[in-house]
């Protein structure tokens, strides 16, 4: 069975390369009363799709936030487009790291603001996001993150999850459905309860979540918060890993393992059937053009 490690802020890591970090972009409100937003991007070889990542974060009506990107050596034109648009990041790096996890415990370690906006590089948020999220902040001062809803795109089609507003409940069952890329954390949670474990590569979001509900710790379901993404998740390409994680997690944390056993299988036969049914659809379109 693997084994729980917990990364600790103050004990982390953090290469000189972040001592002078590249990006430029300046903070228009450092002495402001509202609060600073640290958006966080973890990327690898994602030419395709983190230019909308980083103009989506670029056109946010809330103007009090700082954009860290944390690139893992991208070996495509990444980084090409990140010096194209050096302007809307606060500071970027590029380098060697151990994956998307670990890119991301960098990001919070350097990170300046009160709260913590982890966005993948093949997802994007409308204007008002930001400004949504502190909102939900502001309304729930007790609250240690909020979550929301998470849109997935494929091509013209879209499909709205609507975020689990008895969460809790859900976790005592052994099976919360977060939009994990739909969540923002106060900075200080991360002191309380640690970073984002690599013991579970394909679940540490899952995993933090329920040790944040071990600890006691609360969040709150906000409206007009919704991350768009495209379909490929990790768990969804790892589906066995990504099983057996969540039935050690569960172990680990004492939660129900039966009633997850049988909800995950049926998700993942779903997840399979989806993805086999759309790369049917894939194949038979290409033989249609080759005719």
């Amino acid at each position: 069975m693997k084994k729980l490690i917990i990364p600790l802020v103050h004990k982390y890591k953090i290469s000189k390369a972040w001592m002078q970090p590249n990006g430029s972009k300046a903070n228009s409100q450092t002495n402001s009363q509202k609060p600073l937003v640290s958006v966080i991007t973890a990327v690898r070889n994602a030419e395709e799709t983190i230019e909308k990542t980083l103009l989506s974060v670029g056109n946010q009506s809330y103007k009090n936030f700082e954009y860290i990107v944390v690139d893992g050596l991208s070996t495509d034109r990444t980084t090409d487009l990140l010096n194209k648009h050096n302007k809307l990041i606060s500071k970027w790096v590029s380098e060697k790291d151990d994956g998307t996890v670990d890119a991301a415990n960098k990001g919070i370690c350097i990170a300046k603001g009160e709260i913590i906006f982890l966005l993948c590089a093949d997802d994007w948020i409308k204007k008002d996001t930001l400004a949504a999220i502190i909102d939900g902040f502001n309304k729930n001062k007790n609250c240690s993150f909020v979550y929301g809803d998470m849109t997935m795109v494929a091509g013209n089609n879209s499909l709205l999850y609507v975020g689990d507003y008895d969460y809790k409940k859900n976790i005592k069952k052994g099976n919360p459905s977060f939009n994990y890329p739909s969540v923002a954390y106060r900075k200080d949670l991360y002191d309380k309860v640690g970073l984002f474990s690599q013991s579970f590569p394909w679940n540490n979001d899952y995993e933090f979540h329920v040790r944040v509900y071990a600890n006691n710790l609360n969040g709150r379901y906000i409206p007009k918060f919704n991350v768009y993404r495209l379909p490929g998740g990790q768990g969804e390409t790892n589906m066995m890993e990504s099983f057996t994680d969540i039935l050690t997690i569960n172990y680990i944390y004492k939660l129900p393992l039966f009633k997850t056993l049988i909800r995950s299988f049926i998700s993942l036969c779903t997840m399979y059937l989806k993805q086999t049914l759309s790369r049917g659809k894939k194949i038979l379109f290409s033989i249609n053009l080759g005719r």
